[in-house]
C-alpha cells in the first residue's frame, strides 16, 4: 500500500478510537427561553464542568426574551436547540412547524397563584370572590379553570383583572388585587418585595391542585433530527447529565452560572435555582427518570391543550415529545 493512504488509514483508526472529548468538539447553539437566570444553572455547569465537552460538543448558549423568541431562532436556523415552554412548543407544532421536544427540562409545571399571606386566603379555593390579576391570555390564567378546587367552588366568583406582566407584582404588593396568577420561579421576587413592605407571600402551585403540564422542554426540529440525529442524541444526553450533576452539586452549579454571568445577583439567582430544582426532578418524575416524558401525562397535556386552546397535533404526542434521545438517569439530589 502507498505510504500516504496508509498514513491516512492509521490516523483514521487512531482518531476513531479516541473518546468524543479528545476529538474536535462539534458546535451547537442552544437558545434559552429568557435571559440567563438561576433556572439555567445546569447548562452553565455543563460547560464549566466539561460535561458538554466530554460529549464532543461546544455548546453556545444564546439568550432570548421568551419561549416564542427562542423557538423563532430555532425555526430560522439560528440555533439547533432551544429551551421553551411545552405549551408554546405544542401550539407552534399544531400550526405545522416541525418542533420536537427531546427532554422535559422542567418535569413539573411552574404555574402558581401568589397571594399576600392573610387569614382569609389559606388555599386556592379561598380565592372565590377575590380579585386575581393576570394577563388575559397567559397560560396560568387559561389553566386556572382546570384546577380541582372542589364542587362548591364557583369560578364565576373570581374577579379577574387584566394586567401586564410588569404590573403584577406592584399590584399585589399595593393591595390592588388579592392574588396573581404567575409562576413559582418568580416567587422569590415577590417575597423580597413583600418583605420590604412588611408583608409575606403565600404560593399555591397548580401542581398541588391536580393540574401539572410539563414546563420547560428541550426542543429541536424534525429537520435537525433528519440532518444529524447523532448531534441531537449527544446534546440531549449531555443536558440530562448536566442536570443530574447539578442536582447532586447545586452549589457548584450555581457558582458556575454566576461565574459566567457576574452581573447577576447571587441571592436572587440562588433563590431561582432552588425553585428550579423542585421543577426539574420532582417526585412524580422519578418513575420514568430525569427529563423523560410519560405517555399518560402527555395524553392529559394534549387533552388540556385541545380544550383551552383548541389546537390539535399533527402526530401522536409521544412523537412530538419523545424520549428517544434521552438516557435513563435517576440522580440523587443533594439534601
Amino acid at each position: 500500500m502507498p505510504r500516504r493512504p496508509l498514513l491516512r488509514l492509521l490516523l483514521g483508526l487512531l482518531f476513531a478510537g479516541l473518546p468524543a472529548a479528545a476529538q474536535a468538539a462539534r458546535p451547537a447553539t442552544l437558545a434559552l427561553n429568557w435571559l440567563p437566570g438561576g433556572a439555567h444553572a445546569p447548562l452553565y455547569y455543563g460547560q464549566s464542568a466539561g460535561i458538554f465537552r466530554q460529549a464532543g460538543l461546544d455548546v453556545r448558549l444564546r439568550a432570548a426574551r421568551g419561549s416564542r423568541e427562542a423557538l423563532l431562532a430555532l425555526n430560522q436556523g439560528n440555533a439547533q436547540f432551544a429551551l421553551a415552554e411545552a405549551a408554546e412548543v405544542y401550539s407552534l407544532r399544531a400550526t405545522g412547524i416541525g418542533l420536537v421536544g427531546i427532554m422535559a427540562y422542567f418535569s413539573r409545571g411552574a404555574s402558581a397563584v401568589l397571594a399576600l399571606r392573610r387569614p382569609d386566603i389559606q388555599k386556592l379555593a379561598d380565592l372565590a370572590g377575590k380579585g386575581v390579576g393576570a394577563p388575559r391570555a397567559s397560560f396560568p390564567r387559561l389553566l386556572f379553570p382546570e384546577l380541582r378546587l372542589g364542587p362548591a367552588f364557583d369560578l364565576a366568583k373570581i374577579r379577574w383583572r387584566d394586567l401586564t406582566p410588569d404590573h403584577l407584582l406592584p399590584a399585589l404588593i399595593e393591595g390592588n388585587v388579592d392574588a396573581v396568577a404567575a409562576s413559582t420561579l418568580v416567587a422569590h421576587q415577590y417575597r423580597e418585595a413583600a418583605a420590604k413592605a412588611g408583608k409575606e407571600i403565600a404560593v399555591f402551585p397548580y401542581a398541588a391542585a391536580g393540574v401539572n403540564p410539563y414546563g420547560l422542554v428541550l426542543v429541536t426540529t424534525e429537520a435537525q433530527i433528519a440532518k444529524d440525529a447523532a448531534l441531537v442524541g449527544a446534546l440531549a444526553g449531555a443536558v440530562a447529565r448536566a442536570a443530574a450533576a447539578s442536582l447532586s452539586r447545586p452549589a457548584e452549579a450555581l457558582q458556575a452560572h454566576l461565574k459566567e454571568n457576574p452581573a447577576l445577583g447571587p441571592e436572587r439567582n440562588g433563590a431561582e435555582w432552588r425553585e428550579a430544582m423542585a421543577l426539574i426532578y420532582p417526585p412524580e418524575a422519578r418513575r420514568a427518570g430525569l427529563g423523560r416524558f410519560e405517555a399518560g401525562r402527555l395524553q392529559a397535556f394534549q387533552s388540556l391543550m385541545e380544550k383551552i386552546r383548541g389546537l390539535k397535533l399533527d402526530a401522536p404526542s409521544t412523537r412530538v415529545f419523545t424520549n428517544q434521545y434521552l438516557p435513563v438517569l435517576r440522580p440523587s439530589p443533594a439534601p
